[in-house]
């Protein structure tokens, strides 16, 4: 059952890669999105009861301000953490189709092979028997 519209998204793009012959399915990111979807509900409970424990044992100052004070401290510091952690492996529209070497950061991009150009003989030049080949740094005109 679906949670959230980003269940529904991804569902959906993941039952059309599956549904469509010949579209290839990458299972490991679908593997990494459904232990994502499995593990939010427990997170999120445990991330609830500590911020209920913390306001609790420190609820007895200042009507309890001081515990919600301190679990909003905490909360916004985690944030930043996973914001700045985030921060590191961008994903823009060059790398968010790159394979994934199995961690969490995408695999670095292969070096695209140099174009080759046949060249023949130069102005002037006998022709020669077999045509070169080469990268067009080293083409004539």
């Amino acid at each position: 059952m679906a949670l959230s519209t980003t269940h529904v998204a991804t569902g959906s793009i993941l039952g059309s890669g599956v549904g469509k012959r010949g579209a290839k399915v990458r299972w490991g990111v679908a593997g990494r999105m459904a232990v994502g979807w499995l593990t939010t509900m427990p997170f999120a409970a445990v991330v609830g009861a500590s911020c209920w424990a913390v306001a609790n044992v420190f609820g007895d100052f200042a009507d309890g301000l001081v515990g919600i004070l301190l679990d909003f401290a905490i909360l916004i510091a985690l944030s930043l953490y996973i914001y700045r952690r985030s921060a590191r492996n961008r994903i823009h529209a060059d790398n968010v189709n790159a394979e994934w070497n199995g961690g969490l950061t995408p695999a670095p991009p292969s070096a695209p092979a140099a174009p080759t150009v046949e060249v023949g003989p130069g102005p002037g030049e006998p022709p020669t028997a077999g045509t070169a080949t080469s990268t067009p740094e080293h083409a004539h005109a």
